[in-house]
Formats: C-alpha cells, structure tokens, sequence
C-alpha cells in the first residue's frame, strides 16, 4: 500500500509541476536597405555582374529578363549574366530580396549597355 501511495504521489506531482510551454515565435522581419551593385563588362560583351546586398535577407532572386526564371542566389554571391541584343540601350534588373516567413522586398534598376 506504502509503494502504491508513493506512486500516485509521484504521479499527481509530476502532472501538477507539468505545464505547457508557450510556444516563442520568431520575429519576421521584411528585408531593408536593399542595394544592387551591377558591374558592365568594358568590352561592349554585354556581360554584367550583379551583387544584391540587404539587411536580414536569407536569399535573392535575380531578374535578368522578363519572363525569364530568376537566379537565386544568398548573401555574399553575385549572378553573371549576358545581354546579347546589340545596340546602345537600357536593360532592366529586378532584385527581390527574401527574409524569413517569404517576406520580400525589391527594387529595379537600370543598366546602360553598348553592345
């Protein structure tokens, strides 16, 4: 009887000190100060390099061209890409920048080309 005492006892102490924790949800926060560096080939290639920077941004997609599946790329890494239609005009480049929850932010920029 001592044991079967002992034992409840241990039980309804162990459900009464047992409470369940509060989950903790991580801040989201949406990517800022989003800059694009773009660096054009002097060689009239059309060869550019792109280089994203922002503030708590996990990833980037890179918009080279309308339609076209962007380049993912992370923090710290830069996306290469050639423009082939010749003449002297202005290209577009979108960066989107994602943070974590997919939370975004972008920009477009405007590269001067002669090729």
């Amino acid at each position: 009887m001592f044991r079967f005492r002992y034992f409840l006892a241990l039980v309804l102490a162990g459900l009464i000190s047992c409470q369940q924790d509060d989950p903790e949800l991580e801040t989201l926060q949406v990517p800022t100060n989003l800059q694009v560096q773009v660096d054009v080939a002097p060689d009239q290639s059309g060869n550019i390099t792109v280089t994203p920077t922002a503030d708590n941004a996990l990833y980037f997609h890179i918009v080279f061209l309308p339609g076209q599946n962007p380049e993912v790329i992370t923090p710290g890494q830069s996306a290469a890409f050639r423009f082939t239609q010749s003449g002297q005009y202005t290209a577009t480049v979108t960066v989107v920048a994602f943070s974590s929850g997919g939370l975004s932010s972008s920009t477009t920029v405007g590269v001067e080309l002669d090729v």
